[in-house]
């Protein structure tokens, strides 16, 4: 092959190649071995010469596991017995011929043909690597290849080659160690984002333990909807078996954000409260307003420790699965009044004893003394998962954690539990990526356009329109049609505020507003749903249509418009970053196709490469006199002269034994099922009991 179509990589390969001697046949056999293995395909021993006058090797070939082909008189016999062995040899070029030197003693290389018609090509090298952050499968990318190519056989590669290529490219990552690996990236995230922040900790051994980790956008986004927090630990992620915990919220559109993530290796109340000082310290100290969690105990005293002034509620889709697991069938809906019914904590006690009481005797005994210690434990607990209990707290109508689980789904789905923490944490950038587009798509579709009114409101369905987000307008438009279940009764007038009585039609629900002068300047209900879930309720919607007037400002929650990021102190911050990615982006893209040309040269390359020398030292030239004319002190020059400090190495941590995830259990909605006799299909016996076989 020419030097004008190599790279200068091949040309360096090549040139250590052939300059290479060995003292023995084996011990070429074995470079070259190792070689092959290195470069993902096989090696086998080809043609052999002996001296004339002893049986000695003077001459070794070796081939690729796919040279030559199945002679024809093999595939054409006749009255074959068995089938033909499918054929895995395609005549590959790749050759290389060692001789002997008998004068120096050593084995020197003839010939080196490095070509191979069926090794993938650096441009497949990349599809398939991109192809796996993006989270497909190696079965789907083969598939995509195959389509892209035309058929399997123009692909130039079998599926066995990609899991081989999968593998040694996923080893060389974390040829230092997985920890190490891992660490590393983060450090690099950390150069391209001045605002990333990571911390980690490690065992006495030195392996690694926790680790925590968020970029200068994510902390943006908790400060501007970081009033509610959402985490949940999952299992079953990695090979260490350590619980992957995200830190979740919802934007201005209702959709799921993600604020940090982390790993832990133990889930105790050390590990949890560490996590939680950490997320402070990287959110400049911003406690949320309120927590939802799963039913862990170490997360629950955690919790207390570190963030006593917030509230806490227990996510309700794990309560109604564990209800379906310890208690019977029949006893479901009652407790799901007691999970969801919004009444006095009085109300709510009576009503537990009537439960206890109702289903004292449900079930058989051993089973009834099993839901009876289940229902004492949330008993205990009851502050933090019954509405009547919460239903003056900040919780914006979320109920569950299940923001965080759709989020552990979707890296379930492309990753398992033999991955590294590298691929994890690369994969949890690539899920990252793409909720961020999807909020940036919704950006951009609020912001030029308008959700159509339906009501005849026009005067306040239009100020909503323009108020709030779609997402949110049409929450607030459901309230605005849900007031014309209301009428307004008395109007109570005093020097500081006007108040109205709501009524039902009905008749059997009566509220309160509160307006305070003719401004609107505060609008208050006795329900509360605003304080709750940050949106109006039909009831002040009631006095709004009354008085003609437009949705008021104290009614708008900064966090549910297109504005909702425009007070944070980091935006400016996070604009200078995001314009210095574009114009990398863009240079990245221009220079790409030039530098690939040029690599193929060699005087082209060497054009080049004096071309960014030369510009690179006036960089430095322009740098040094600048640090020179600030100041010329031996101090600030110690400083600036100051080595960066070595990376800490951490080894991989020690696979744990999670508290694990919970199991899948049959929800109370499903149908019991019947159990029929397999012979005649009656319900009243089974199989053994059958009349019809005992006839």
């Amino acid at each position: 092959m020419s030097a004008h179509t190599q790279t200068l990589e091949e040309l360096a390969e090549y040139e250590s190649i052939v300059e290479r001697t060995f003292c023995s046949e084996e011990d070429g056999y074995e470079f070259f071995n190792a070689f092959a293995r290195n470069k993902g395909f096989s090696l086998r021993r080809g043609k052999v010469r002996h001296a004339a006058n002893n049986d000695e090797i003077t001459c070794r070939q070796y081939v690729c596991a796919k040279e030559r082909a199945r002679q024809p008189k093999f595939l054409n016999m006749k009255n074959m017995k068995r089938r033909p062995r499918p054929i895995t040899r395609f005549r590959c070029p790749f050759e290389v011929v060692i001789k002997h030197n008998p004068d120096m003693n050593v084995w020197y290389v003839h010939k080196y043909v490095d070509k191979h018609n069926h090794k993938m090509s650096d441009r497949q090298k990349k599809e398939i690597l991109a192809y796996q952050t993006a989270g497909l499968r190696k079965y789907q990318i083969m598939d995509v290849l195959e389509q892209q190519y035309g058929g399997p056989h123009n692909v130039g590669h079998v599926t066995k080659d990609l899991y081989n290529f999968s593998y040694l490219s996923k080893k060389a990552k974390i040829a230092d160690g997985d920890a190490n690996a891992v660490l590393q990236f983060l450090k690099q995230k950390q150069l391209e984002d001045p605002d990333f922040f990571f911390e980690y900790q490690t065992s006495s051994e030195g392996r690694l333990l926790n680790m925590f980790w968020c970029d200068g956008q994510s902390r943006l986004d908790y400060q501007a909807f970081g009033d509610l927090v959402i985490f949940d630990s999952t299992y079953r992620t990695n090979r260490y078996r350590m619980p992957f915990v995200p830190f979740v919220g919802l934007n201005h559109h209702r959709s799921t954000t993600i604020f940090a993530c982390a790993i832990v290796s133990h889930e105790t109340v050390e590990s949890y409260e560490w996590l939680l000082r950490t997320l402070l310290g990287a959110m400049y100290n911003k406690e949320p307003r309120s927590i939802i969690t799963d039913g862990d105990r170490a997360m629950r005293k955690a919790i207390r420790a570190v963030l006593p002034n917030t509230d806490h509620r227990l996510c309700a889709w794990h309560i109604e699965r564990n209800a379906a697991r310890f208690l019977h069938y029949s006893m479901i809906p009652g407790f799901r009044n007691l999970i969801y019914m919004r009444v006095t904590p009085q109300t709510f006690e009576s009503m537990w004893k009537s439960f206890l009481k109702k289903h004292n005797r449900t079930g058989k005994r051993r089973r009834r003394r099993k839901y009876l210690r289940w229902l004492t434990k949330m008993y205990i607990i009851r502050r933090l998962w019954a509405a009547s209990f919460l239903k003056d707290t900040y919780f914006l109508g979320a109920k569950s954690n299940q923001r965080s689980e759709s989020l552990n789904s979707r890296l379930h789905k492309h990753l398992d539990r033999k991955m590294t923490l590298y691929d994890m944490v690369d994969h949890c950038f690539h899920c990252l990526s793409r909720i961020r587009r999807n909020e940036s798509q919704l950006d951009c579709e609020a912001s030029q356009s308008v959700p159509v009114t339906i009501t005849e409101h026009q005067v306040l369905e239009t100020s909503a329109a323009n108020c709030f987000t779609p997402a949110n307008f049409y929450l607030v438009q459901k309230e605005i049609k849900r007031s014309i279940m209301y009428d307004t009764g008395e109007i109570l007038d005093n020097d500081v505020s006007t108040k109205y009585i709501v009524v039902a039609r009905n008749g059997r629900k009566v509220f309160e507003v509160d307006c305070v002068d003719e401004t609107l300047a505060n609008v208050s209900c006795s329900c509360l749903k605003f304080e709750c879930e940050g949106i109006p309720c039909c009831h002040v919607m009631v006095v709004l249509i009354r008085l003609g007037a437009a949705i008021p400002q104290c009614c708008v929650l900064n966090r549910w418009t297109l504005n909702a990021k425009s007070g944070s102190a980091l935006e400016i911050a996070d604009h200078v970053n995001s314009m210095k990615g574009t114009r990398l982006s863009e240079l990245n893209n221009l220079a790409k196709p030039v530098f690939e040309e040029a690599a193929c040269s060699i005087d082209d390359f060497l054009r080049w490469k004096e071309i960014l020398e030369h510009e690179r030292k006036r960089k430095r030239k322009r740098k040094r006199d600048a640090i020179d004319g600030e100041s010329s002190s031996p101090k600030a020059q110690e400083n600036i002269l100051e080595p960066e400090t070595a990376t800490t190495n951490v080894q991989d941590p020690e696979p744990v034994q999670s508290k694990g995830a919970p199991k899948k259990m049959k929800s109370f909605l499903d149908k019991r099922r019947i159990r029929r006799c397999s012979e005649c299909k009656a319900t009243d016996h089974d199989k053994r009991t059958c009349p019809k076989l005992k006839r």
